[in-house]
Order: C-alpha cells, then sequence, then structure tokens
C-alpha cells in the first residue's frame, strides 16, 4: 500500500498505476508487491499501463524471491474521490478471461492531497460448457486486508506450502 499511495501523491493531479505481485490461493488474491509503471501519457483521466514496461518490472520483481510470485493483476489512482470506471472494469473483465484465474484490481482515489477509502475488485473467469462461446468473467467487491508480516515471509510460507503439496508420497 505504501508503494501505491507515494506513488499517487507524487503524481498528483494526474494518475498512475502499476501491477500487483503475488500469489493465489483457491479462493483469493494476496498481493506481496506493488510495482509503479510509469506511463507519461498518462491525465487526470486515463492512465494506461503499458504492457512491455509491465513484464520488465514483474521480470525485475522476481529476481532473487520466491517461485511462486507472479503477476496477479493492476492498481491505479484517480486524482478524485470515485469508484473504478466502467472502462477500468471492462479492463479487468479482458485480464481475468485472459488469465483464466482470479485476478485483483486495486484502485486509489484522492481527493485533492488526501487518500480516501481504497476499492478492490477481484475477476474471476467463469467455467463454460461451450468452447465456442466468449468467456464470462465475474467481477466482484473484494475485502482488503492488510498484515504487519512482511513480502517475504508470506512468500516463503506460500512456497513452503505448495512445495510441501508437490512432493511425492511415501
Amino acid at each position: 500500500m505504501e508503494v501505491m499511495l507515494t506513488a499517487g501523491l507524487a503524481a498528483l493531479p494526474r494518475e498512475t498505476g502499476g501491477i500487483l505481485v503475488g500469489f493465489r490461493t483457491e479462493d483469493q488474491v494476496v498481493v506481496t508487491r506493488a510495482a509503479v509503471v510509469p506511463d507519461v501519457g498518462s491525465s487526470g483521466r486515463e492512465y494506461r499501463l503499458l504492457k512491455a514496461r509491465a513484464s520488465d518490472e514483474l521480470t525485475r520483481l522476481q529476481v532473487g524471491t520466491a517461485h511462486v510470485l507472479g503477476y496477479v493483476g493492476d492498481w491505479h489512482t484517480h486524482p478524485a474521490d470515485v469508484p473504478p470506471s466502467c472502462t477500468d472494469l471492462a479492463t479487468l473483465e479482458l485480464i481475468a478471461a485472459a488469465a483464466g484465474d482470479i485476478v485483483a484490481l486495486i484502485v486509489l482515489p484522492f481527493d485533492r492531497v488526501a487518500p480516501r477509502s481504497t476499492h478492490a475488485r477481484i475477476g474471476l473467469r467463469l467455467a463454460s460448457t461451450r468452447p465456442t462461446r466468449r468467456a464470462q468473467v465475474a467481477i466482484h467487491h473484494a475485502p482488503l486486508t492488510t498484515t504487519s508480516t512482511t513480502a517475504d515471509n508470506l512468500e516463503r510460507c506460500a512456497e513452503a506450502c505448495l512445495n510441501s503439496k508437490e512432493a511425492p508420497t511415501p
């Protein structure tokens, strides 16, 4: 949260954003890191996540970290106290459809120079019985919970859990 809030304040009155990095459990996204991916063309009403820069940033964050660490969503700011826009939700729907897994969106609104209540959404591609049908995605409000546990500890714990599930049984 600190990375996102600091970047949001520094960018005012423009939007800024980036990627969310972490891991997934069976029914939730655990964000352990947020990275800023600048968009020099951002305005007070638009931020575009540049894919090549986002990919480079993800690669940089994965160096020397747990193998469970991966892309889990996007974040951006609004320089006004407004929730995710229709464009934001449509983009989340496209990303979730392509990912085939749960994906998060965090929007941090600001009112002048003060952060307001953060908005979190998740998108999840629904199983389709017809292969020719366009992917259906459910978008839900998501509770946003923070912890004092470090990112490294959360990631190590997730990796240990994954490794124990993959270990052959005697």
